[in-house]
């Protein structure tokens, strides 16, 4: 039976994408999202059979990035579904004033500040970005600040505490979204230590907001830090490569800023904007509705 008033379905993960042909069959077109977590269900036989099946039942299927395009297509999934639409950016994410922020903050103005932004979950790599910072024990003119919270928040406690790191580490706990670019405007870097990631939307608002990322290899995080020109790019599960990283851009501020403001730059010149975004999703809702 005909859904009154649909015209096409848009999921967000896989197992939306199942529940939605389960509803509507063939009689709507259904449009589905993918991000990295369902990719990583791709390394299991069982579930790369599951999403392969789902997928096919699909009319288009959307990446973040080209890196979760490739995985789709290492599955099965045929190339002509496939459609890469980048995450767009808020322009509430812009350079700001690194003192008023710092104050605003209440952080140090003469530190050096290492800020990380996401779940506290063992994805993220945070107990790696612990063991990096440990050999620092010594130095007390840096600030680590974690925003965000997650299960693994006591053991990342327990951890830092363990390495006598309690002053230089700043929990900050969960922020509301407007809160964020003002941590990111106090930052003089943002690190992204993740064991797996789709194509991180914390790199382009940090990026957005002109300070360079230090980060994992991971997924699609190379299409969106330049190694050596946006930020650094270290292997992950690698503490001592993302010490030396962060030591690197500790000592250099000229190349800090350097980092930054091409970031920014580049961020501006790939339109990486909802807008955007939006544009190339009603272009699909378009053609599938012409075929109507």
């Amino acid at each position: 039976k005909q859904k009154v008033g649909v015209q096409v379905v848009h999921c967000h993960w896989t197992i939306s994408g199942l529940i939605a042909s389960m509803i509507f069959g063939q009689q709507v077109p259904i449009v589905l999202s993918v991000r990295g977590s369902d990719v990583k269900l791709f390394n299991n036989f069982i579930y790369k059979i599951l999403n392969r099946y789902i997928i096919s039942r699909m009319s288009y299927v959307v990446a973040v990035s080209d890196d979760l395009a490739n995985s789709l297509k290492n599955i099965g999934v045929n190339e002509n579904k496939i459609r890469v639409i980048p995450n767009g950016v808020s322009a509430r994410f812009q350079p700001g004033d690194r003192t008023a922020s710092q104050r605003q903050n209440n952080l140090p103005e003469e530190s050096f500040i290492i800020l990380f932004v996401g779940m506290f979950v063992p994805v993220k790599g945070l107990d790696i970005l612990v063991d990096a910072l440990s050999n620092w024990q010594n130095k007390v003119d840096w600030k680590c600040v974690l925003v965000g919270d997650g299960p693994e928040r006591s053991t990342i406690v327990d951890s830092v505490h363990r390495y006598g790191l309690d002053r230089q580490f700043i929990f900050a706990g969960s922020q509301e979204a407007d809160r964020i670019p003002v941590w990111m405007q106090s930052a003089d870097l943002l690190v992204l230590p993740s064991r797996s990631e789709g194509r991180p939307n914390v790199a382009i608002e940090a990026q957005a907001c002109g300070i360079p990322v230090v980060a994992t290899r991971v997924g699609g995080t190379a299409e969106i830090v330049n190694d050596g020109m946006t930020g650094l790019l270290v292997d992950p599960e690698n503490s001592v490569a993302l010490e030396a990283a962060l030591t690197s851009l500790k000592g250099n501020e000229d190349l800090r800023k350097q980092m930054g403001h091409y970031a920014y730059d580049k961020l501006r010149e790939k339109g990486l904007t909802w807008e955007e975004n939006a544009t190339k999703l009603h272009e699909i809702y378009e053609e599938l509705l012409a075929r109507k």
